[in-house]
């Protein structure tokens, strides 16, 4: 039975992800360079189109991959996705050192520059650097981006996830501790203890012990005031979460 082709917006998405890079070249051998190739089905299930299961090979290596030997050890189908995932996070590198050397081919005229085999007029060193490094940043962008929308790999190396992230913004510390007379060591009560820069305030118990939570901002530290009648004011910065707090107050 005939193999079905493979969608074609399944197949541009995984020749944009790679840019025609074999894995296994680049894995074992170090070869970042772009190769004739074809996109195999890494579980050896053709009807199996998920993006997680395939990966472009040049011919070599597909024919080597899809070939089953009882001789030797073959190549796995884990061992060829963490050499797709090593490509996938060296792509950008590898695209930024390739714009940056200058084209083969014909020696373009004294005081011309040669880009994709065309000639363009001189330009000023200073303007054509420039040029060069915002089209390799814009590049990078693109490839990172592209890579962490469908390598879920990747998602789990960069750490970038989203959840994960709002998680951590709204997380609060818990700040507790005790406020006390400096001269007498003696606990205050209905002392009154302001974050700065916000509305939240809080007032001890009698015995001086105070407790709360704050979701602290960036980078995790957030600022007191304790006030008194009859006391000096006291200004503190801590980083929550703080245990066991002593602010002491100065008639």
């Amino acid at each position: 039975m005939a193999r079905a082709p493979l969608p074609k917006e399944i197949e541009n998405q995984v020749l944009l992800l790679c840019r025609r890079r074999c894995c296994i070249c680049f894995g074992l051998g170090g070869d970042g360079e772009e190769k004739r190739g074809q996109i195999a089905h890494l579980n050896r299930d053709s009807s199996d189109n998920d993006p997680d299961n395939l990966a472009y090979l040049c011919l070599p290596h597909h024919d080597q991959y899809d070939s089953r030997t009882s001789q030797s050890k073959g190549l796995q189908e884990g061992e060829v996705k963490r050499l797709r995932s090593d490509l996938y996070k060296a792509l950008p590198s590898l695209i930024a050192n390739r714009a940056r050397k200058a084209p083969e081919g014909a020696e373009a005229p004294k005081g011309s520059t040669n880009v994709g085999g065309a000639q363009t007029e001189p330009e000023e060193g200073s303007d054509r650097n420039v040029r060069i490094a915002v089209a390799t940043f814009i590049v990078s962008v693109l490839a990172l981006v592209a890579v962490w929308l469908v390598v879920p790999e990747f998602r789990k190396w960069s750490g970038l996830d989203k959840a994960k992230v709002e998680d951590q913004l709204n997380e609060k510390g818990t700040i507790s501790g005790i406020v006390v007379d400096r001269d007498t060591n003696q606990g205050i009560g209905q002392a009154s203890i302001t974050v700065v820069g916000r509305t939240e305030q809080y007032v001890t118990e009698d015995s001086g012990n105070f407790k709360f939570e704050v979701a602290p901002d960036p980078p995790r530290r957030v600022r007191l005031r304790v006030s008194k009648i009859g006391f000096q004011l006291l200004d503190i910065t801590v980083e929550p979460p703080v245990d066991n707090l002593v602010l002491s107050l100065h008639k």
